[in-house]
């Protein structure tokens, strides 16, 4: 009887464990069929959209052919709320979410 309670209380242990350290936020579903990258290739056709350590980088090619950063996105479940960093030169925009190519604009127009 006793070894049975036992075995319940770890069963029930790792249950909660399981929930309490399980991913609950996922990304979007509803946009899950459009890349971050691709929306903003749409969004900001004039600009050079590259894929760089998880987050992706709008540019702008100078004049010795290399790419000037004017903002950089990520995409960060974890987060509550989008965060807007400018940083002077370009822009940080980390979103919860993949945003609308309508937030997108708002929020990095300015820097363009």
């Amino acid at each position: 009887m006793n070894l049975i309670g036992v075995f319940f209380t770890l069963f029930l242990a790792c249950l909660i464990l399981t929930y309490l350290f399980k991913d609950k936020k996922k990304i979007n579903k509803q946009y899950s069929d459009i890349s971050i990258k691709k929306l903003v290739q749409k969004t900001f056709p004039n600009h050079v959209v590259r894929e760089k350590n998880e987050q992706i980088m709008l540019c702008e090619i100078d004049h010795r052919n290399e790419p000037r950063e004017l903002a950089f996105i990520r995409i960060n479940p974890y987060f509550k709320t989008k965060e807007i960093l400018d940083k002077g030169n370009f822009i940080i925009a980390t979103y919860p979410k993949i945003p609308t190519a309508k937030e997108l604009k708002k929020d990095i127009q300015h820097k363009l």
